[in-house]
């Protein structure tokens, strides 16, 4: 099966909208440290992620690349294994952190301990898994534009509603990685980069043509990017009301007293937190079916979703501000890898 264009925006997107991104929490803590510079920040995150994006989608499609492990290295075996061993522990801190925003959800919408609401979403986790990766591909097709829609329109009723509410940012107490803007702009699009990079190898093989490739980047990137300002204007606006709640969009849409808003936006952070597991597991099944334990993807999946599980007890927000930071590093250090074993795929063509 070919990708288009649609299909590489919607199964891209489906990865960005994440669990973080629906609940407005990554935002706080990876673009709003200088808010003066909001705008700059976006359109930096949208050069790096397009940019990394791109080239490896291009590279997957020029050489025919259907693995991770070709994509970082063709001969070291090393370099190869190193690589592998990282995206189950990926998988897990991705997996941890959808499964909690999804708990924390629940907890907080119906006061249902968080133990149940991660049982829940990882037993829906493991059964539209074991359907395989092509039909998870084909709910994003439905669910990802929905999603980016409503959300959109509840971040643009939120910024132009006129409610009494105090517009300083002087009272912000965000937490974040580190103490410079732009180098948690570059942690967070490259940790969206490394979230997708499965995505992306699958994507791009199976494109149409570079064509799609390039307007489907492009496309996913700018819609992204769009939102991440209009919930960094939503977030500024509401900054005193928002504190240091857990899911501050939810406060936000909660703070208009309308009823159906509210029961739409949980509905969408529902949809968002399952969606953002399934992408991710989508790339994860991706991944060991083109390993050599693809005859036992099925068990793996049961084991990745159940120690997901156990971690994502800790707090939402917590998890985000320790989990990305760290995914973002990993992710520079395996696109280097992809720089470098892309220059040796170019002398081995010329070779030819």
């Amino acid at each position: 099966m070919k990708y288009n264009n649609y299909s590489i925006i919607t199964t891209f997107l489906a990865a960005l909208f994440g669990a973080g991104f629906v609940a407005c929490k990554e935002i706080e803590y990876f673009l709003l440290y200088d808010p003066s510079i909001a705008i700059l920040s976006v359109l930096l995150y949208f050069a790096i992620l397009f940019s990394f994006a791109y080239f490896t989608m291009k590279l997957s499609y020029q050489n025919d690349i259907d693995s991770f492990d070709k994509l970082v290295s063709q001969d070291n075996k090393i370099i190869q294994t190193l690589s592998n061993l990282t995206f189950p522990i990926f998988a897990i801190c991705l997996l941890t952190i959808s499964f909690s925003g999804f708990a924390t959800l629940i907890e907080n919408t119906f006061s249902i301990p968080k133990i149940i609401g991660t049982a829940l979403i990882t037993i829906i986790v493991i059964t539209v898994s074991f359907f395989g990766s092509k039909k998870m591909s084909g709910l994003f097709k439905y669910s990802t534009p929905i999603i980016v829609v409503i959300t959109l329109f509840l971040l643009v009723y939120a910024i132009f509603k006129d409610v009494e509410v105090s517009k300083t940012v002087m009272e912000i107490k965000y937490v974040h990685p580190t103490n410079n803007q732009f180098i948690n702009v570059a942690i967070y699009a490259l940790e969206c980069y490394q979230i997708s990079l499965l995505l992306q190898i699958s994507l791009g093989r199976k494109a149409n043509s570079l064509k799609d490739i390039k307007q489907g980047v492009f496309i996913t990137c700018a819609l992204y990017s769009i939102a991440l300002m209009l919930a960094c204007a939503a977030l500024l606006k509401y900054a005193t009301i928002i504190g240091d709640v857990q899911i501050p969009l939810l406060e936000i849409i909660n703070y208009q007293n309308i009823s159906v808003l509210s029961i739409t936006l949980v509905i969408v952070l529902f949809v968002g937190f399952i969606t953002s597991s399934l992408s991710t597991m989508f790339g994860y099944v991706n991944y060991v079916g083109n390993s050599r334990l693809k005859e036992h993807t099925k068990i793996i999946t049961v084991i990745t979703c159940i120690i997901a599980l156990v971690f994502s007890q800790f707090s939402f927000s917590s998890l985000i501000s320790t989990i990305f930071p760290v995914v973002g590093i990993v992710g520079l250090i395996n696109f280097i890898l992809i720089i470098i074993n892309s220059k040796k795929l170019k002398k081995a063509q010329e070779t030819l």
